[in-house]
């Protein structure tokens, strides 16, 4: 068996078609030389919980949806890994979150969503001291990243695009009956 200086990654997150983390999760692999890639896909503890608590967790990050995710990560982690990504992970505890930090060289956290702002998670504040670096795409949560984090672990990047879906729509406008918004209002 020979030795490889490539690294071993885990990617935590949802990881359904027409997801951004699945694409965020699938472009990360690609740049990367790596023989292991992991995927935590969250959405599988997600789906297994009744609608009812999943809208609790989703909206509180409280009842039965957060030991599911939790549980779920942890008996999948059982080996070192060089880097771990989590991607939004407003429902991960600090307990978990430290298992994570103690299974990797480099524990990066991601999310494209208001942190603080809107998809606001005492789980999450309380996980952010175990993280490395965590990347944001707002600008103006800066500064609250700051309360917790050193300068340099915080990242800032701006929101990405995929130019293979989203590409521009020249129709005629006047010719349409209607219009749909898909997305948070925020």
């Amino acid at each position: 068996m020979q030795l490889t200086d490539k690294p071993k990654v885990l990617y935590i997150g949802q990881y359904s078609e027409g997801t951004t983390s699945k694409q965020r999760a699938d472009t990360i692999k690609s740049l990367l030389d790596t023989d292991v890639f992991r995927i935590i896909d969250l959405h599988e503890p997600f789906y297994r919980t009744s609608r009812v608590w999943r809208s609790i967790g989703f909206r509180y990050k409280k009842g039965p949806l957060i030991p599911a995710v939790n549980t779920f990560i942890r008996n999948k982690v059982q080996e070192p890994y060089d880097l771990i990504w989590v991607d939004k992970g407003i429902y991960i505890t600090a307990a978990t979150t430290a298992f994570l930090r103690a299974h990797t060289k480099k524990l990066v956290h991601f999310t494209p969503d208001p942190a603080f702002t809107f998809h606001k998670s005492r789980l999450f504040y309380q996980s952010l001291k175990f993280y490395d670096y965590v990347i944001t795409t707002k600008s103006y949560e800066l500064e609250r990243y700051f309360d917790y984090l050193e300068e340099e672990q915080v990242l800032f990047v701006t929101q990405g695009f995929d130019p293979n879906l989203h590409q521009p729509d020249f129709s005629n406008f006047d010719e349409k009956e209607g219009l749909l918004f898909i997305g948070h209002y925020e």
